[in-house]
């Protein structure tokens, strides 16, 4: 795979870092505390969406990072981005299960 021109000129830092997603949010929370992270809409109804900032999804990452390994039976919905990187940040090992599964499906597969 080639690496387009674009790419390249916007990749200020060229070194590949070993890291993990849970280290690169944190430095990137700690950096960025009171910059917004996530604007959440809701469908239900005509209220004024969620917003969160980096520190505000930390605070409710940090409240459910308890653990050891988390199964995960959820849309995609805002508690879902808490929780997964709650998980993540832990270094705990997510379980995703299909939330359309019917019972009998679950456990079947599982």
């Amino acid at each position: 795979m080639l690496l387009t021109i674009s790419y390249i000129n916007n990749n200020e830092d060229s070194e590949i870092k070993e890291t993990t997603f849970a280290k690169r949010f944190l430095q990137t929370a700690e950096e960025k505390k009171d910059k917004p992270i996530l604007i959440f809409y809701t469908t239900e109804s005509n209220d004024e969406p969620i917003r969160l900032t980096y520190g505000e999804l930390l605070v409710a990452i940090n409240k459910v990072a308890t653990g050891d390994v988390v199964g995960l039976y959820l849309p995609n919905c805002l508690p879902y981005v808490v929780v997964e990187g709650a998980i993540e940040s832990c270094g705990l090992i997510m379980f995703q299960l299909n939330p359309t599964y019917t019972s009998d499906q679950l456990n079947d597969e599982y």
